[in-house]
């Protein structure tokens, strides 16, 4: 124990004041810390909505499409072959009586 007050009463703790330069490159450095945090919270928000909109549109376009692949699964059927041939086409099926009227 005797020992040990010897050391530190040997030991000297040298306490330097900080300069003001020092103080002002932390206060800097902060801010900077700062803005880029709050740069970062805003374009991960936009991210967010941006993310959000095409995820709503990537819904869209899959209904879209699943009803585009029904359609395509009806034009090889025999209805709708006969449905375009009357409506798109002005086919009639040979029994059939036509009426025509004249426009006026």
């Amino acid at each position: 124990m005797e020992k040990l007050k010897e050391i530190l009463s040997k030991v000297r703790f040298v306490y330097r004041r900080t300069s003001n330069i020092t103080k002002i490159i932390v206060a800097v450095a902060v801010v900077l810390c700062m803005t880029t945090l709050i740069a970062l919270h805003l374009s991960t928000d936009a991210l967010k909505e941006r993310t959000e909109d095409l995820r709503q549109k990537a819904g869209m376009l899959e209904e879209e499409n699943r009803e585009l692949e029904e359609k395509i699964d009806e034009l090889g059927s025999v209805k709708s072959v006969v449905e375009i041939a009357e409506e798109e086409l002005g086919l009639v099926q040979p029994n059939a009586v036509v009426i025509q009227t004249e426009p006026n």
